[in-house]
Parts: C-alpha cells; structure tokens; sequence
C-alpha cells in the first residue's frame, strides 16, 4: 500500500464504501505487522463446528448470523470465523486457488477477533477490485458491525479498520454474492499507544434546529470522527424529509477530554415525481408512477408478461422478485423496464390474476416479493369467469403462486361446464403450467373453479390459440361515497345520467314547513337518476360505483336542493336566499341529522364539488337549521290564499293569486305545495 507522512488524524473518515472529502491509507511504517492470511491458496477454508459468541450481520437475510471458527487455512485458525463454507453445497464461503476468499451464491458473513484486538489495531482487507463492490462492514443499524470505523484506500481496493474498543473486539463483514475476491486479510498494532476519548454528534436542520437527540461515541483521540451511516441516514421529523447536507467532521479531530462537537446539517427533501415504463423499444405497454421525497428508495412492481399484437413479451425477475428498485434523485423522474419479445405470437388474452374481476387478493408477505406485479388472487367465493372465447383451438398458460412448504395444489380450468385443464403446482413460490389443446365450438366462458387460499394463488394467466376474445362492452360509472354512519350522503352531476346502484335509494326535497325539511324517496336502485338533479342517498356506508346511461328524462321539478359540479367559495345567487349542508350537529344535547348553515349567516357556501344543497328563500326564515324528515311522499298540500299575506316563487318571486299555477310557493314563512 501507499504510505505517506501525515499524521493519522487523516485515518477514519469513511461510510459504507463511500469516503468523506478527507481520506488517506495510513502510515504502515507507524505499525507492526502481527497476523496476516493469504486468500487464494491450494487449501479450502474449514470451519468448527461450535460458533463463537459473537455474531456477524449478514446484508442478504437482514440479521446477525452465528459465525465459526476457521479451522483452516493454518493461517486463518485462531482469529478469522465465518458464518458458513460452500464444501458440497451450494452457498458459502470458499478460498478459489489463484483467486482469493469468495462469497460464493449467497451474501455470507464473518469476522476478524482476538483477544488480542484492543484500541487502535487496524484490520485491512484488500480486494481484487472496489472493496465496496466485494464486501460491506456495517450492521442492520447502518454502523460498523463492531467496535471499529473504517475508511476505503485511495486506489479503493482496501478497507482499513480501526479498533475503538478495548475489550472484546472485532469485525464483522459480509461478502457480496459471487461479487468478488479478498485477497489478503492483516492486522496491524500501533507503536505507540492510543488514547479513547468520547465525542458528541448533533443534528441540525439549516436553521440550526435540532431534528433529533444528539449521540455520544467514543474514538481514538487525534483522529478525524468517521459519521455512521445512521449518522448520516434521513430524518424524518412528522411528515417532512430531511437530507443529510454536510459537517464539520474534518474540522474537528477527536479531543482527548470529550469536548468534541460534531454538527451534522441537513436539509429538507423535495417531493419529487416519478413514472415507470414497461416497455420493447418503441413499444409502451404501461407507465405507472407516483410521487416521494427526495433520495426514497422506491419499489415500483412490474409485470413479467406483456403483449401487444398478440406476441407475448417477458421481463424475469430481479433477484427473484418483481419489484424494480431505483433511487429518487429528480422530478418526474423517468425510469424503463425493459422486456424481450417470446417466440409466442398467437396470445389472445393475457391477465394478472389480480386484475380478474371476481378474485380475492392474496396477502401473504412473499407474495409482494414472488409474484408477478407483486400480487396474486385467487377464486375464494365460487368460480370466476377469466374470458370468453370463440370458436377455435386453445391452450392456457398460468402461472401459479404458493407459499406452502409442500405444494400440492390443483387449478381447475373450465369451458362453460366442462373442465378442460387441471394444472398441478408442485413448486414452491412460483410455478409456470401449461394446459393440453382444446377445442371450443362457440362462443364459451373460460372460467377458474373456486379455490386456492391467502398464500396460494393464480399469479398470471394466459391464453393462446387461433380464436379471439369476445369483447364485453365498456361500463362507464360514476363513483360517490357514503360516509354518514346512518348512511345518508348527496350527490349532483350536471352532465350525466345515472343508474341507482344496489342497496341505494335517492330522494328530493319538496317542502321545507317550520323547521322541518320532508325528503321523498322517488329512485329507487335500479332507477335512472336524469342529469343535473341533486338528490339525497341513503345506504350503506361505503364507496358505490353507478353505471352512468343515456337518458333524456329531465329532474324532478319542485326540487328544493341545489347542486354543483365544481368547488367554490360563494353559490348564493344574493342575499336572498339561505344555503344548508346536510350533516350531523349537537341540538339539545343530541345529535340530529339535519341541514345547516355553512357560516353565521347563512349566505355564503363553500360547496364540495358533485354534492346538493338546501336552498331557502331569506324569507322563509327558517333559522340556521332544518332538520331531517323522511317521507313517502306529500299526498296533500296547503290551500292557497291570496289574503294571508304576499306570495312568493322559490326564486323569490312575488306573485298574486291568479298568478298561483302548479308549483312551490312561500307565504308568512311557510312553504306550500300546489298540485
């Protein structure tokens, strides 16, 4: 290694293979060499049987992992232990001849200890390539895995430990699966001795406002303070981001009495955009996206078949999951999955089983990991249709998801009533099947039989053969919510026809007499809601889809609810008129349904966008409420006379007696009804 003469304030400035702007090996002529192995020998590394008691974070299963003691080679025995060796299996560790100590087919962990090991020896690995590239040295706290903090050599090819601890020391580290060799491990004593001192680190936004508690370490005086990735690691203070900025970690060697303060500043995060494209060159089969902060780590799930033109495209898994990780650095970040044309061109349908209408979502935690799209469903109420085909000759292909530990499931398939494929899973996690030819004379449904469970489901299907899909007509709706727990909502669309939905009923307001409003229920569910009417519903409480119909029918007259499409801040017309929102209030210590004013005075109105409205005449004066009345219907209504005081039309209005027509008319406060 290349040595210098600077002082070893310049020796721990590193985290997580990444160094900070000051960085430099150390002076070897400053230490004595005690122990070293060669990786890349002709003998295999062995290890004991009995772990130690110590343990090593491993990156692959997230968690400290028991670790052995080498057994060999001889110059390993005594102070190198790792957590596993490949021998006949499969994964572990493995020394290669000519090569060097390598993690093969799995990320495995192990240590450097010694009883020996003691404040500010250093441990040095070199690598044959980027050390950050073949190892890490961190715990699942983003930390060094011991008493120890490192930096990465200039030509960045080593990692040098330095130990923090004065008793029972070491370092743990973890290989990268099949990423690389170690080719030699050392350890070095200081020739002179070492002094521990603490050291304090703070968080502060640019403000200079703390983000959270600050933390105490300690670290071998005179040395450069080595941030953790915890130090550096985002803060989150309620639902704001913080990002790490800078410190002054370099201007602030370790102080022999504790005094040293380190200031780590950082800086509140974007939001950012993002889009995520599955894509074959040109071809675009589908853009997801979202919005995150800056720097988030985002899991985007992608789907491992796509066609277009009936040739079927594929995207494998990464690392066995369906997910496409990235990084968030920018707004509206475009990010590609890429997918490779098959050799398959006669694809008539193609689905994610949880996109089938009919099926339950599997919900198992490896599903999100295994499956397709992330996501699965299975038939758990009775048979779901998947299509319907004409005549023609097909086979299907599904892929079948199932966390058992001893699959043995089978997937009925059936045209009309007739079973035409019984796929049999074996496999754990994912298993692609294929059907045998069938032939269809008529248009038939191809349905899936009733089946599977939460960890057990259909994950992607496919049809091919010579036939089509039968095309079932698009259904537009409209989507309302109702959030009353008693099941009472409004709803207004200007522009468009609806049916009532199941378990749905609409009404209108015809009178508003004193303090009561009398609602008639005339839609019932299955009834054409015209256009441009604001009604009442009532149901039960949760989110409806109606299907939007053509229809020239036009609202109910005599309708004292008013309606809006958009948001705004003011509806009333003038001053003439009070405008109410059905809701809840307290009245006499209970709570009523009923229609309230928006503000003090009754006039202004803040309206929701597609909700209805009371609307009363100022001359009613029916106060800052009209509670809620149901009714069948109004079956008479109240004599009109021209001698009991002016008349007036809804729209405020006055008119005479022989101008009464049929209508809603307001006389001494008080609403009537002529037929």
């Amino acid at each position: 290694m290349r040595t210098f003469t600077k002082t070893m304030m310049l020796l721990v400035a590193m985290l997580l293979g990444v160094t900070t702007n000051v960085s430099a090996d150390p002076d070897l002529n400053d230490y004595t060499l005690v122990r070293s192995v060669e990786w890349g020998g002709d003998v295999d590394v062995a290890i004991s049987s009995t772990a130690l008691k110590i343990t090593a974070y491993e990156t692959g299963n997230a968690k400290q992992q028991a670790i052995f003691p080498a057994t060999a080679p001889e110059d390993a025995v005594g102070w190198v232990a790792v957590q596993a060796v490949r021998g006949s299996g499969t994964k572990g560790w493995q020394n290669l001849s000519g090569k060097g100590l390598y993690s093969y087919n799995a990320s495995r962990s192990g240590a450097v200890y010694g009883d020996d090991l003691t404040t500010g020896w250093l441990v040095i690995f070199e690598c044959t390539q980027d050390a950050s590239k073949v190892m890490t040295l961190i715990n699942g706290g983003s930390n060094p895995d011991g008493p120890f903090s490192f930096i990465q050599s200039d030509d960045k090819k080593s990692y040098i430990c330095t130990i923090t601890g004065e008793k029972d020391a070491y370092v743990g580290f973890c290989g990268s699966k099949s990423a690389g060799y170690i080719k030699r491990i050392s350890v070095y004593k200081p020739n002179k001795e070492q002094v521990v001192a603490s050291y304090t680190v703070k968080y502060v936004d640019t403000d200079g406002n703390e983000l959270k508690n600050a933390v105490t370490y300690n670290g071998i005086a005179g040395n450069i303070v080595a941030l953790t990735g915890a130090d550096k690691a985002n803060i989150k203070v309620e639902d704001t981001y913080y990002l790490y900025d800078h410190d002054d970690a370099a201007d602030n060697p370790i102080a022999e009495d504790g005094s040293t303060v380190i200031t780590v500043v950082f800086r509140q995060a974007n939001n950012f955009n993002y889009f995520v494209t599955e894509r074959a060159g040109d071809i675009v089969f589908r853009t997801t996206g979202g919005t995150n902060y800056e720097s988030a780590k985002v899991t985007s799930p992608y789907r491992r078949y796509n066609t277009k033109d009936g040739i079927l495209y594929r995207k494998d898994a990464i690392s066995k999951e369906y997910n496409y990780y990235f990084t968030l650095a920018s707004d509206n970040q475009q990010e590609f999955v890429d997918y490779t044309a098959l050799d398959i061109n006669n694809v008539v349908f193609l689905s994610e089983g949880e996109d089938i209408k009919g099926m339950t979502i599997c919900n198992s935690a490896n599903t999100g990991i295994r499956s397709s799209n992330s996501s699965s469903g299975f038939p758990k109420d009775g048979d779901v249709a998947i299509a319907t085909l004409t005549p023609g000759t097909y086979k299907i292909v599904a892929t079948i998801y199932d966390a058992s530990k001893s699959p043995d499931s089978h997937w009925i398939f059936k045209a009309g009533e007739t079973e035409v494929a019984d796929l049999h899973c074996t496999t754990v996690n994912i298993q692609e099947l294929t059907s045998g030819e069938f032939t269809l004379t008529e248009n038939t449904t191809i349905y899936l039989a009733q089946g599977g469970s939460n960890t057990m489901g259909l994950d992607v299907v496919y049809i091919t053969g010579d036939g089509a899909v039968v095309e079932e007509p698009v259904i537009e709706t409209i989507a309302f919510e109702i959030k009353d727990s008693e099941g009472y909502a409004t709803y207004f669309n200007s522009q468009k026809a609806f049916k009532m939905p199941e378990g749905v009923k609409g009404g209108i307001v015809k009178a508003a007499e004193g303090q009561k409003a009398v609602v008639d229920f005339v839609y019932e569910a299955g009834d054409v809601v015209p256009a441009a009417s604001p009604i009442i519903l009532l149901g039960e409480q949760k989110a409806y889809d109606a299907e939007i119909v053509e229809s020239t029918e036009t609202p109910i007259a005599d309708n004292l609810l008013r309606g809006y499409d958009e948001a705004t801040e003011k509806q009333a017309d003038n001053d003439d008129f009070y405008f109410y929102k059905l809701s809840r209030s307290t009245v006499n210590g209970e709570k009523k349904l009923g229609f309230f004013w928006f503000s003090a005075d009754g006039h202004t109105n803040g309206s929701e966008p597609n909700k209805a409205y009371l609307c009363l005449p100022a001359s009613q004066g029916a106060g800052y409420m009209i509670l809620f009345d149901e009714s069948t219907g109004i079956e008479t209504a109240q004599q009109v006379k021209s001698d009991n005081g002016a008349i007036y039309t809804l729209t405020g209005i006055r008119v005479n007696g022989s101008q009464v027509v049929k209508g809603i008319y307001i006389q001494n406060g008080r609403t009537f009804i002529v037929k």
